[in-house]
């Protein structure tokens, strides 16, 4: 049977017969899912020396257990942060890159990984030579 994971919550079982008193029973029933991840922008543009962030947003239950930022195979380590949505299995995976170099344009993968499996999502950044603080993928402002 496939079940969806908006089929999660409270149920509720009452059983009777004539014979004893009627028993009821609730169960928290729970879905588990594979990751979802979406780019914010699967495009983001940003100036030599400049400041700019990446984000996929992350819907995972049970939670996620790695989330992870790659370019060219390699993993990052430093400038990335994970931003949860309240109290559900959201959020969102973000790296920050401060004075971006040359070696920063490129294509970079965010993937999670939680106990059902792993899924990725990719994000292109763009040099440009100039951009003003209106223009869409300028989140300098984001950056912390």
């Amino acid at each position: 049977t496939n079940v969806s994971h908006s089929e999660s919550g409270r149920y509720s079982c009452l059983a009777s017969n004539n014979v004893s008193p009627t028993d009821n029973r609730v169960l928290d029933f729970e879905v588990h899912y594979a990751p979802k991840v979406i780019p914010r922008r699967s495009e983001v543009m940003a100036v030599l020396g400049g400041r700019t962030s990446l984000r996929c947003d992350v819907d995972a239950l049970p939670a996620a257990t790695q989330l992870e930022w790659f370019k060219d195979n390699r993993k990052i380590t430093e400038g990335q942060a994970y931003e949860k949505n309240g109290e559900g299995p959201s959020g969102s995976l973000v790296l920050a890159l401060r004075d971006v170099r040359n070696g920063d344009f490129g294509d970079y993968i965010c993937r999670v990984t939680n106990s059902v499996a792993s899924r990725e999502a990719s994000v292109v950044l763009i040099e440009v030579a100039t951009m003003p603080p209106t223009t869409p993928g300028y989140s300098e402002q984001n950056v912390n």
